[in-house]
Protein backbone atom coordinates (compact mmCIF):
# COMPACT_ATOMS: atom_id res chain seq x y z
CA UNK A 1 0.00 0.00 0.00
CA UNK A 2 2.59 2.36 0.80
CA UNK A 3 4.38 1.97 -2.67
CA UNK A 4 1.12 2.48 -4.47
CA UNK A 5 0.74 5.59 -2.44
CA UNK A 6 4.77 6.90 -3.40
CA UNK A 7 3.61 6.22 -7.19
CA UNK A 8 0.49 7.92 -6.88
CA UNK A 9 1.80 11.18 -5.38
CA UNK A 10 1.90 13.91 -7.51
CA UNK A 11 -0.56 12.35 -9.68
CA UNK A 12 -3.87 13.95 -9.99
CA UNK A 13 -6.88 11.98 -10.26
CA UNK A 14 -8.83 13.38 -13.16
CA UNK A 15 -12.73 12.18 -13.38
CA UNK A 16 -14.93 12.73 -16.30
CA UNK A 17 -17.47 15.36 -15.77
CA UNK A 18 -21.18 14.18 -16.03
CA UNK A 19 -23.76 16.84 -17.36
CA UNK A 20 -26.74 16.64 -16.07
CA UNK A 21 -29.70 18.36 -18.04
CA UNK A 22 -32.11 20.06 -15.67
CA UNK A 23 -35.71 18.86 -16.03
CA UNK A 24 -37.60 21.68 -18.30
CA UNK A 25 -40.00 23.99 -16.20
CA UNK A 26 -43.53 23.68 -16.40
CA UNK A 27 -45.18 26.28 -18.18
CA UNK A 28 -46.57 28.61 -15.94
CA UNK A 29 -50.07 28.22 -15.34
CA UNK A 30 -52.31 30.99 -17.12
CA UNK A 31 -54.21 33.77 -14.71
CA UNK A 32 -57.28 32.51 -14.06
CA UNK A 33 -59.62 34.91 -15.98
CA UNK A 34 -61.36 37.38 -13.83
CA UNK A 35 -65.52 38.17 -14.42
CA UNK A 36 -65.97 41.29 -15.58
CA UNK A 37 -68.34 43.60 -13.45
CA UNK A 38 -71.01 46.38 -14.34
CA UNK A 39 -70.97 50.01 -12.75
CA UNK A 40 -73.09 50.55 -10.12
CA UNK A 41 -76.72 50.92 -10.85
CA UNK A 42 -77.81 54.79 -10.78
CA UNK A 43 -80.36 54.30 -8.15
CA UNK A 44 -81.68 51.64 -6.24
CA UNK A 45 -84.10 48.86 -6.85
CA UNK A 46 -85.86 45.85 -4.80
CA UNK A 47 -84.90 42.37 -5.45
CA UNK A 48 -86.76 41.19 -8.40
CA UNK A 49 -86.17 44.21 -10.25
CA UNK A 50 -82.25 43.79 -9.70
CA UNK A 51 -82.62 40.36 -11.49
CA UNK A 52 -84.02 41.71 -14.13
CA UNK A 53 -81.56 45.08 -14.30
CA UNK A 54 -79.13 43.15 -15.11
CA UNK A 55 -80.87 39.62 -17.54
CA UNK A 56 -81.89 42.94 -19.73
CA UNK A 57 -78.49 45.30 -19.21
CA UNK A 58 -76.42 46.31 -22.00
CA UNK A 59 -73.38 47.75 -21.06
CA UNK A 60 -69.94 47.95 -22.66
CA UNK A 61 -71.00 45.76 -25.80
CA UNK A 62 -72.17 43.14 -23.83
CA UNK A 63 -75.79 41.86 -23.06
CA UNK A 64 -75.34 38.22 -20.68
CA UNK A 65 -75.27 40.12 -17.50
CA UNK A 66 -76.77 38.60 -14.53
CA UNK A 67 -77.04 39.29 -10.75
CA UNK A 68 -73.99 37.71 -8.83
CA UNK A 69 -74.66 35.39 -6.16
CA UNK A 70 -73.31 36.46 -2.23
CA UNK A 71 -69.99 34.85 -2.79
CA UNK A 72 -68.86 36.91 -5.80
CA UNK A 73 -70.50 40.00 -4.39
CA UNK A 74 -68.44 39.42 -1.14
CA UNK A 75 -64.69 38.58 -3.21
CA UNK A 76 -65.95 41.87 -5.67
CA UNK A 77 -66.36 43.94 -2.82
CA UNK A 78 -63.70 43.18 -0.48
CA UNK A 79 -61.53 44.55 -3.24
CA UNK A 80 -62.84 47.53 -4.10
CA UNK A 81 -62.99 51.04 -2.23
CA UNK A 82 -65.09 53.06 -4.65
CA UNK A 83 -67.86 51.04 -3.17
CA UNK A 84 -67.47 51.56 0.25
CA UNK A 85 -70.40 52.67 2.18
CA UNK A 86 -73.24 50.92 -0.17
CA UNK A 87 -75.35 47.91 -0.24
CA UNK A 88 -75.51 45.59 -3.12
CA UNK A 89 -78.27 42.85 -3.87
CA UNK A 90 -77.31 39.56 -4.52
CA UNK A 91 -79.02 36.97 -6.63
CA UNK A 92 -78.83 34.44 -2.83
CA UNK A 93 -82.41 34.37 -1.63
CA UNK A 94 -82.57 33.01 1.99
CA UNK A 95 -83.31 29.39 2.27
CA UNK A 96 -85.36 29.76 5.15
CA UNK A 97 -87.42 32.67 4.46
CA UNK A 98 -88.45 33.25 1.41
CA UNK A 99 -89.55 36.86 1.38
CA UNK A 100 -85.85 37.83 1.87
CA UNK A 101 -82.28 37.56 -0.03
CA UNK A 102 -78.71 38.69 0.77
CA UNK A 103 -77.14 42.09 0.50
CA UNK A 104 -73.63 42.99 1.07
CA UNK A 105 -72.12 46.30 1.95
CA UNK A 106 -67.86 47.17 2.30
CA UNK A 107 -67.56 49.65 5.09
CA UNK A 108 -63.64 50.79 4.11
CA UNK A 109 -63.30 53.30 7.66
CA UNK A 110 -63.46 49.04 9.56
CA UNK A 111 -62.70 47.59 6.04
CA UNK A 112 -65.60 45.08 7.07
CA UNK A 113 -68.09 43.08 4.63
CA UNK A 114 -71.27 43.47 6.30
CA UNK A 115 -74.14 41.25 4.94
CA UNK A 116 -77.37 39.83 5.75
CA UNK A 117 -80.73 38.58 4.54
CA UNK A 118 -83.01 41.51 4.02
CA UNK A 119 -86.69 41.45 2.76
CA UNK A 120 -86.55 41.36 -1.49
CA UNK A 121 -88.87 44.47 -0.88
CA UNK A 122 -86.16 46.99 0.31
CA UNK A 123 -84.51 48.50 -2.09
CA UNK A 124 -80.20 48.64 -2.67
CA UNK A 125 -78.06 48.96 -5.45
CA UNK A 126 -77.19 46.86 -8.07
CA UNK A 127 -73.65 45.54 -9.44
CA UNK A 128 -74.11 42.87 -12.53
CA UNK A 129 -71.31 40.41 -13.47
CA UNK A 130 -71.10 38.32 -16.76
CA UNK A 131 -68.30 35.76 -17.10
CA UNK A 132 -64.80 36.12 -17.86
CA UNK A 133 -64.05 35.62 -21.26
Amino acid sequence: MKKLAQRLAGQVAVRPVQTVQAAPKPAPKPEPKKPQWSEKSSKTMKWDEAIYYCDNLSEGGHSDWRLPNIEELKTFLSKQNSDSGYFFWSSTPHLMVNHTAWRVGFDIVDKTLHYSNYPKSDKYYVRCVRKAE
